[in-house]
């Protein structure tokens, strides 16, 4: 019986050790699942930032892809058609590629108005120019903006210049019709520009002549609405076009990437870390195990053993037959 509670003791002792052991296993595991996941999110970061370097060396050989992949191939097919006279009339596009910012630190303003879609947008003279521009874009999976517009030699009048400058003043465009439809249907000649908030407020408060609203350098916009000035927020501070300078863009991409690769060095370490620690605890499991199988055979014997010893104790207990006594 004291056998058997010592090996009682000792198998309880190596089941606890084993227990505690199989736990460490399995937080070495956790931990380096999270790791493996790390190292998946950091892969994926890394990659995105090196893409963004590829793209915007891609731009800056090739500006005009910030409207599209394919609106170089659109550009060179519209200038093939002109010259085989299958238009009616000149094409121009797209818009953003004719025009030039005057002064750069109003870029923010400008594009919060002349957004992408505009500025990637091309002008015709008539319906049938328009569908033939819109073929050759659906043919290169590319979607843009047709404006047909009736061309004229000069800049639209929009009378007196307000005092304060406005999109018209800040730009210049190698065609009169690009300012044109930039007028006529965004009325730039009437968007005021102005260098802070409170003094846009001011302005519009004071309806001055000929501002219908005001935009600030950080793209902010000012307006009078129900009879109180509004305000509305740039919320993105994105240039594609004006002013964009692609040298420090692809510097902070590459700088970003880098870091990632810093980042995914280290939790590469930590991975090989955690599988060393890993097969060492489940190593120390195994030489554990042996010592189990010992324990219970060692208590399973014992207590054969005492079976057997009551046993015969109990055979010697019993009286004699007394058939055969007599």
């Amino acid at each position: 019986k004291e056998q058997i509670k010592l090996f009682q003791h000792e198998l309880e002792q190596v089941r606890n050790d084993l227990f505690g052991m199989d736990d460490a296993v399995k937080k070495v595991q956790e931990e380096l699942d999270q790791c493996n996941e790390q190292i998946g999110q950091t892969q994926r970061m890394m990659r995105k930032h090196e893409q963004a370097e590829v793209l915007l060396d891609q731009q800056s050989k090739n500006r005009v892809r910030v409207f599209g992949d394919h609106m170089p191939e659109l550009i060179q097919a519209v200038a093939k058609m002109t010259s085989q006279r299958r238009f009616k009339q000149k094409v121009i596009g797209p818009i953003g590629s004719q025009l030039t910012l005057k002064e750069a630190h109003w870029a923010m303003a400008i594009e919060s108005v002349l957004k992408r879609d505009i500025l990637g947008s091309f002008i015709v003279g008539c319906k049938e120019d328009m569908m033939e521009v819109n073929r050759l874009a659906d043919g290169l999976q590319l979607k843009v903006n047709v404006f047909i517009y009736k061309y004229k030699d000069h800049v639209l009048n929009t009378g007196p210049q307000p005092r304060i400058p406005t999109m018209l003043s800040m730009l210049t465009a190698t065609d009169p019709n690009v300012l044109n439809v930039l007028i006529d249907h965004y009325r730039i000649h009437s968007i005021g520009l102005i260098t802070t908030r409170d003094e846009a407020f001011s302005l519009i408060r004071a309806n001055e002549p000929g501002i219908g609203e005001v935009y600030t350098i950080e793209g902010h916009k000012i307006f009078q609405r129900g009879g109180s000035v509004a305000f509305f927020a740039n919320k993105s501070k994105a240039r594609i076009w004006f002013g964009v300078d692609f040298s420090s863009q692809m510097a902070e991409a590459r700088r970003l990437a880098e870091e990632q690769r810093v980042a995914l060095a280290s939790l590469q370490t930590a991975k090989v870390d955690l599988e060393k620690r890993r097969r060492e605890a489940i190593g120390e499991m195994e030489k554990v195990r042996p010592k189990q199988n010992v324990a219970s055979r060692q208590l399973n014997r014992a207590k054969a053993d005492l079976q057997e010893l009551e046993n015969a104790v109990r055979e010697e207990a019993q009286p004699p037959d007394v058939s055969e006594m007599e």
